[in-house]
């Protein structure tokens, strides 16, 4: 059995390497240099690879490499202050973080069988934290710029969850967990945007939330249980709040909102076949809420343009085959509402344009076959 341990030092004042590498067939390289730096790096097991580099002023990279079969990890710390941490136990393992520029964080890790963990941090005063568990796991996360902090969690079983954090004072959080096909996506980019996408539970689940060129928007996007799709986009938004939410069967929710103080809630629970719409554009102060649980075959949708000061609520539940539908634009002042409860093909439609202080209201309830 071959066994490996190489540890360098050059160019260093100050600097302290560890490599340790044990049991057969490790290769532990560690390489540290410039000023004040500490890189350690251990490898234990059958088939391991660990490499440490660590480069520039007040500089810290760990990486750490247990257990058997093909494990990987990689962990390279550049410029000033700092810190690269990279963990990867378990079989057919691979962990590979990157940190550069000054005051960065970036910890990775990566457990149990046939999972990839890739964490990048550049920029001034950066947090990237993978974090990779289960069978057939892969998380990716991406922060760069000023004050940027990206979370990506994803385990079970064949879970995919990635994380992309890029301008000023950035947060994107990103958790995927169950098993079967399960890809959580967050994006978040320019000036003061948070961007959460959660998504646990079983088969097929899509959560997507990207956020760009906004100032203070945060999107929310979580979608649980079984065949469930949830998207939410917000850009170029001012002080933009959109929440997304898909509990239980086959239910997909799509929120949108676009420029600037716009509010867009969209939930779905308990339902089959559930689809809900909520779209607001180029509006000032718009609350577009939709709520469906209980149903079957149900769709809510709302359009919304050029409005001010536009309210669009609905209701549904304990219902089957309801549909309401919303267009609003060139409006001022409008308020929309539709309630229906333990009712059968129900259909409520409201169309409104160029219009001034317009009330729509539906309301049925225990009827069959109402429009």
């Amino acid at each position: 059995a071959e066994r490996k341990a190489a540890c360098k030092q050059h160019r260093a004042s100050s600097s302290s390497c560890s490599c340790q590498s044990s049991r057969t067939s490790s290769i532990c390289s560690c390489q540290c240099s410039r000023t004040s730096s500490t890189c350690s790096c251990q490898s234990s097991g059958t088939s391991s690879t660990c490499s440490c580099q660590s480069s520039g002023t007040s500089s810290t990279c760990s990486c750490q490499s247990s257990r058997t079969s093909s494990t990987s990890c990689s962990c390279q710390s550049s410029r000033t202050s700092s810190s690269c941490s990279c963990q990867s136990s378990g079989t057919s393992s691979s962990c590979n973080c990157q940190c550069s520029r000054t005051s960065s964080t970036c910890s990775c890790q990566c457990s149990r069988t046939s999972s990839t963990c890739n964490c990048q941090s550049s920029g001034t005063s950066s947090t990237c934290s993978c974090q990779s568990s289960g069978t057939s796991s892969t998380c990716s996360c991406q922060s760069s710029g000023t004050s940027s902090t990206c979370s990506c969690q994803s385990s079970g079983t064949s879970s995919t969850c990635s994380c992309q954090s890029s301008g000023t004072s950035s947060t994107c959080s990103c958790q995927s967990s169950g098993t079967s096909s399960t890809s959580c996506s967050c994006q978040s980019s320019w000036t003061s945007s948070t961007c959460s996408c959660q998504s646990f539970g079983t088969s097929s689940t899509s959560c997507t939330c990207p956020s760009s060129r906004t100032s203070t928007a945060s999107c929310s996007c979580q979608s649980s249980q079984t065949s469930s799709t949830c998207s939410c986009q917000s850009s170029r938004t001012s002080f933009t709040s959109c929440s997304c939410q898909s509990s239980w069967t086959s239910s997909i929710c799509t929120c949108q909102s676009s420029r600037t103080s716009s509010t867009c809630s969209c939930q779905s629970s308990r339902t089959s076949s559930t689809s809900c719409s909520c779209q607001s554009s180029r509006t000032s102060s718009t609350s577009c809420g939709c709520r469906s649980s209980g149903t079957s075959s149900t769709s809510c949708s709302w359009w919304s343009s050029w409005t001010s000061s536009t309210s669009y609520s609905c209701w549904s539940s304990g219902t089957s085959s309801t549909s309401c539908s919303w267009w609003s634009s060139g409006t001022l002042s409008t308020f929309c509402t539709c309630w229906s409860p333990g009712t059968s093909s129900t259909s409520c439609s409201r169309r409104s344009s160029r219009i001034s202080s317009t009330s729509c209201s539906c309301w049925s309830s225990g009827t069959s076959s109402t429009s």
